[in-house]
């Protein structure tokens, strides 16, 4: 059954679902504002989608100076479950309580400050929770998430647009000029490299589901379009 639209008071510029489960119908979602010459913030809300009240009449506003760039829900490290991470100047990890966990930067960028963090995606790799994040300067990241270190970061040579986690922790990732890219962690000196057939340009974004054997990408620039890769 539809539910909402819910109402904000802000622009909301990417979201995450998380399932709760055993939960009776409870979903926790995050909504991640864009409000330009402004402080931003990524808000939880607790929904029932079982009660006629579906709206928890609290939720937290997590600080973010930018607008997040790309929200995503952990896959449970130890004993926390509930953990959200979110990017733009850098990675943060936070509890759906709003605590900030851990905080992960990309390297300085040539001009000494916080590399863009243009989007991130989390998974397992070898039965241990790991995420991936890309930045506008090419590099992709991969990160221990339960010890908050940075394992490998490969530069990709381009712009990156966004990042997928597929199975069995392989990475993907999309650059500005149009190609793919694809890293197994496990030997991540070792890309793959796929160049569309036809001119692609613009904003890229990536889906790939967690039992598919390949994944998709949409361009959204003048020269758009959509490819599949398996």
């Amino acid at each position: 059954m539809p539910l909402g639209p819910l109402p904000r008071d802000y622009a909301v510029h990417t979201l995450a679902v998380q399932d709760r489960v055993g939960s009776g119908g409870r979903v926790s979602l995050a909504c991640g504002s864009y409000i330009p010459q402004a402080p931003n913030f990524v808000e939880i809300v607790d929904v029932n989608l079982m009660s006629s009240d579906p709206l928890s009449p609290s939720a937290v506003r997590l600080l973010h100076h930018f607008p997040p760039s790309r929200l995503r829900w952990l896959p449970s490290i130890g004993t926390e479950a509930d953990l959200l991470a979110t990017s733009g100047d850098c990675i943060r990890i936070w509890s759906a309580r709003g605590e900030l966990r851990q905080l992960l930067r990309h390297a300085e960028n040539p001009k000494r400050r916080c590399a863009p963090i243009t989007s991130l995606d989390a998974g397992h790799c070898d039965g241990r929770p790991h995420i991936a994040s890309c930045d506008v300067y090419g590099l992709c990241a991969l990160w221990d998430a339960e010890r908050g270190a940075m394992q490998q970061a490969v530069d990709l040579g381009q712009p990156l647009w966004d990042v997928a986690v597929g199975p069995g922790g392989l990475v993907a990732a999309v650059g500005d000029g149009g190609d793919c890219f694809l890293i197994d962690p496990r030997s991540p000196q070792d890309v793959s490299v796929f160049a569309p057939k036809e001119q692609v340009s613009g904003p890229a974004r990536i889906a790939w589901g967690r039992r598919a054997s390949g994944f998709a990408v949409a361009w959204q620039g003048g020269h758009g379009g959509v490819a599949l890769y398996g």
